[in-house]
């Protein structure tokens, strides 16, 4: 291709006629021409090595991510309004990476089979507003193809954009002869090529069809120049073929119905064929040019050919519809708009409104735009849910402001007539309510309404991973860690036995890695660490992370990984990307901004890097203006840890009789945090000169050990097991001498996690693992 032997890039992304538009169809399977490849799956393929490269810490990273800390209130409503969804970033971040930096044509054809939001990506692609994220857009060309009377949307871009129209024109009469010779087109006479003329109106493509019969059908191409002896032509075809030509016939209606372009999966689903015969009949139907396979696609060679099945063989589709409605909730499962609509067309109308449900509440987490179905009522029963989707979207509302108790009580309030996938959405939301606590029996609780879910795993797979995801944590922090690996072990396989079939299988399997340390040791836990890092992250350093909020939340939890490993410079550096990627991205709704700021702050005092009055200036501005759902607890713990190097003693006792009230009066916090706590105000008690008081708060919380986290479990045993000597001897020492006891008492007989832990006094760490 010329552009690209020129030096650039060249993208196409062609619609493919399905009733209705499957979303964002055309960019799922946007390709480039001069390799035949779905540019996706080659992004995919490439990876993002260059993600893993640490870049050079810019500027003060725990300064920065205090001061948006400060800055979060005022900016939040101008970020929730510009942020993308997911599955658009995923997109967008694959036509950067492809352009690699050159000139980017991208091709747009077949726009009248397009879905709302494949137009909608690409009027955002074409607008500015992105120009600084992804860099190649600002110069690229888009060429759209587009037949003389312009649908409505293009008409209305052209107006907005500098256009250059070039128009493509039929075949005269006189150039006929010419190009049916090109094509491989037998010799015809003059009336001949009168009649084809008339029948094809000078089109390309259809005549390249007729040539492709003509090769096939020993010279009758003549007989096809209306529509009947076309399907007479295709008939002949198909009866003088041998082998199980049923299931060929099954294929050719099926995917008739699919579109132009289909998957093998596809295919197999709703034709019913195993998988031997379904490659039989494939091979077949390539080997007879009713189809063609390419990058994982099957395609009709001709629209007209896709037509002819379709019209000829499927006289009432919405058999189909239904039948393509099943087959969705296998192979695309969380795909419930166009669920819905394929339900709608096949009369199933209670099921599409409870589909409709599933996809305000998906469009409602990914933060999209949501308006469009709830002012679509298209069945009769889509009223019947009006009253439980406005409690669940009150209910979100509440989670997003971290409004507990509200948020509770309006779930409370939706009682169990609805159906089970409804049910489950309401206990899932539940869940993450009660998973922000640090209560114990609120963990519990969790556990137990989300368990019941499981069996949902062959009705509704989307759900069901959704909430196994959640279920993994809920597991842990209850000590259930045989169950919690045994239910993220069967997340794995379910990811990658899908990983062909659902685009966002991979997606799913990052976010379960991203959680990993609730489960795993502290080195197998970085590696999954990474490995999600290298997906969800840039495709080169200074380029924007292919799903941003999953990239902060998992590199968050990396550093945080490297802390407790005492890996602190490196720490420093990964917290440094923290910065770069908020820095250079102010628009986005970055999470909990206090938890990076927390690690930030941790990982520079303890590299050396930043000096104890500053580290403690910035730990108390991230304990006065948290916002969201960091750990307050934790950090009032490493504020108070600060103040005890720092001699404020009297403050720090003051913070720690607080947090500890608070833990001891709620009842039934976790382990963690009680041993953290009490682990901190008894130094300071047997400094004081009280050792059996101290030992005594020390000895109250001994027994939530064995539940701490994998990870953690094996070094805070042993650190224990010391500290009765340390607290013994408190009365002697100094703060610094205390502090530095375990360490200068006893070699780093855990691992590198005891530059960390080998202290009396003990900072936290904080991780995203609930978070979606």
């Amino acid at each position: 291709m010329d552009w690209e032997k020129n030096g650039g890039v060249a993208l196409k992304a062609t619609g493919i006629a399905i009733t209705p538009p499957r979303t964002l169809l055309p960019w799922l399977t946007m390709r480039s021409p001069a390799h035949d490849n779905v540019a996706r799956w080659e992004t995919m393929k490439g990876g993002a090595a260059e993600a893993s490269k640490a870049i050079p810490v810019v500027g003060d990273a725990a300064s920065f991510l205090v001061n948006e800390l400060l800055n979060h209130r005022r900016k939040k409503l101008e970020r929730e309004m510009k942020v993308l969804d997911e599955k658009e970033q995923d997109l967008l971040f694959v036509i950067e990476s492809a352009a690699k930096g050159k000139r980017l044509m991208i091709a747009v054809d077949q726009l009248a089979c397009w879905d709302d939001e494949s137009w909608g990506l690409l009027e955002i692609i074409l607008s500015p507003l992105l120009h600084s994220y992804y860099p190649s857009l600002a110069n690229a060309l888009v060429v759209f193809g587009a037949p003389a009377d312009l649908l409505p949307r293009i008409r209305l871009l052209a107006d907005q954009l500098p256009l250059t129209e070039i128009s493509l024109n039929r075949l005269e009469r006189a150039d006929l002869a010419g190009a049916l010779t090109t094509l491989g087109f037998q010799q015809l006479e003059q009336t001949e090529l009168d009649v084809l003329f008339e029948a094809t109106g000078g089109r390309l493509d259809l005549l390249r069809d007729f040539a492709q019969l003509s090769r096939n059908t020993s010279g009758e191409a003549s007989s096809g120049a209306d529509a009947a002896a076309y399907g007479r032509m295709i008939e002949r075809r198909l009866r003088s073929l041998k082998g199980n030509v049923a299931a060929l016939e099954g294929l050719l209606t099926a995917g008739s119905f699919l579109g132009s372009s289909f998957s093998r999966e596809e295919a197999g689903c709703l034709t019913g064929l195993g998988r031997d015969e379904l490659e039989n009949a494939l091979q077949m139907a390539e080997g007879e040019n009713l189809l063609g396979l390419a990058s994982g696609l099957v395609s009709f060679p001709s629209d007209a050919m896709q037509r002819y099945f379709r019209v000829s063989r499927i006289p009432n589709p919405s058999k189909y519809h239904a039948k393509f409605a099943e087959c969705l909730r296998r192979l695309r499962p969380g795909d419930y708009k166009t669920r819905r609509l394929h339900l709608l067309m096949a009369g199933q109308n209670f099921e599409s409104s409870v589909c409709r449900c599933l996809a305000v509440l998906d469009a409602q987490r990914s933060r999209r735009k949501s308006v469009d179905l709830l002012e679509s009522e298209s069945a009769e029963s889509d009223g019947e849910f009006s009253a439980y989707l406005e409690a669940m979207l009150a209910a979100y509302s509440a989670f997003e402001r971290d409004a507990r108790e509200e948020g509770l009580t309006i779930l409370q309030s939706i009682e169990s007539l609805v159906p089970d996938a409804l049910i489950a959405e309401r206990d899932y939301l539940e869940a993450q309510f009660r998973l922000k606590s640090h209560s114990l029996p609120e963990f519990e609780r969790a556990a137990v309404i989300l368990k019941r879910w499981l069996s949902l795993q062959e009705a509704e797979p989307e759900i069901w991973s959704r909430i196994a995801q959640t279920l993994v944590v809920a597991f842990a922090e209850t000590n259930r860690y045989e169950e919690a690996g045994f239910l993220e072990e069967s997340l794995t396989k379910y990811y990658a036995a899908r990983k062909n079939l659902d685009p966002w299988a991979i997606y799913s399997l990052n976010c379960l890695r991203r959680r990993s340390e609730c489960l795993h040791q502290l080195v197998p836990a970085r590696t999954r660490l990474q490995n999600a890092l290298a997906y969800f992250g840039p495709s080169q350093v200074g380029t924007l992370a292919r799903h941003p909020i999953q990239y902060y939340c998992t590199l968050a939890n990396l550093v945080s990984n490297l802390i407790a490993s005492g890996m602190f410079a490196e720490a420093t550096v990964r917290g440094a990307e923290l910065q770069a990627q908020i820095q250079a991205n102010p628009s986005y709704p970055w999470p909990s901004l206090e938890i990076s700021a927390n690690n930030a702050v941790l990982a520079a005092y303890l590299s050396g890097t930043m000096d104890l009055q500053s580290s403690l200036h910035l730990m108390q501005q991230i304990d006065e203006h948290r916002d969201g759902l960091g750990d307050r607890l934790l950090v009032r713990n490493n504020r108070a840890v600060f103040l005890i190097h720092a001699g404020a003693i009297d403050q720090a006792r003051s913070i720690l009789d607080e947090v500890w009230a608070e833990l001891t009066e709620s009842g039934g916090a976790d382990p963690y945090h009680r041993y953290l706590a009490a682990n901190n105000l008894a130094g300071l008690v047997a400094l004081g000169g009280d050792t059996t008081a101290a030992l005594r708060m020390l000895d109250e919380v001994a027994g939530g050990l064995d539940r701490f986290p994998p990870g953690l479990r094996g070094v805070f045993s042993r650190r224990h097991a010391m500290m009765t000597e340390a607290l013994a001897a408190a009365p002697t020492l100094n703060v610094t001498q205390y502090d530095r006891f375990p360490g200068d008492r006893h070699p780093p007989q855990v691992g590198p996690q005891w530059a960390f832990y080998g202290r009396s006094f003990l900072f936290s760490d904080i991780q995203f693992w609930a978070a979606e």
